[in-house]
C-alpha cells in the first residue's frame, strides 16, 4: 500500500504554480523587450555608451495613438519625454499618432524603457539617429 504525503504534494503543486507564473511573466517581459529594436547591452547603469572620454546617451523614438490619455500615461512614466504631434520621425508615425522621443541619460533608463515597451499601444521602440 502506498503512503500519502499531502505536504509534499501540496509543496509540489505550489512549486508548479510559481514556475508557471514566472514563465508567463518572463515570456511577457521577452515579448515587450522585443519591441526595442536596438542593443541595450552596451548601455551603462547611468544610461551612457562610448569610451570614458566620449560618453553619450541613446535617443529613442516610438509612436503612440493621438490621445491625451496615452500621452499622459507616457509622461507619467518619463516626464522628460518629448512628443511631436506633426512629425512622423524615422519610425514613421501616422497622422493618428504622436511621435515620442526619449533618451537613456537617466539612472532609471532601463525601467523606463521596459515600462514603455509593456504598453500594448506601443508597437516598436527604435534608436533615433540624428543627422
Amino acid at each position: 500500500m502506498l503512503k500519502s504525503y499531502p505536504l509534499i504534494s501540496l509543496s509540489f503543486a505550489f512549486f508548479l504554480l510559481l514556475s508557471n507564473s514566472s514563465n508567463a511573466l518572463s515570456q511577457d517581459n521577452l515579448t515587450s523587450l522585443n519591441k526595442i529594436t536596438f542593443d541595450l547591452s552596451g548601455i551603462s547603469a547611468d544610461g551612457l555608451v562610448g569610451s570614458s572620454n566620449n560618453l553619450r546617451s541613446i535617443d529613442y523614438e516610438f509612436c503612440i495613438p493621438r490621445d491625451e490619455q496615452f500621452l499622459s500615461e507616457i509622461i507619467a512614466i518619463d516626464p522628460i519625454i518629448q512628443y511631436y504631434p506633426h512629425s512622423r520621425g524615422r519610425i514613421g508615425c501616422n497622422n493618428n499618432e504622436y511621435l515620442c522621443i526619449g533618451n537613456t541619460h537617466n539612472p532609471k533608463w532601463k525601467e523606463i524603457l521596459q515600462a514603455i515597451a509593456k504598453l500594448d499601444y506601443v508597437k516598436k521602440i527604435a534608436q533615433t539617429d540624428w543627422e
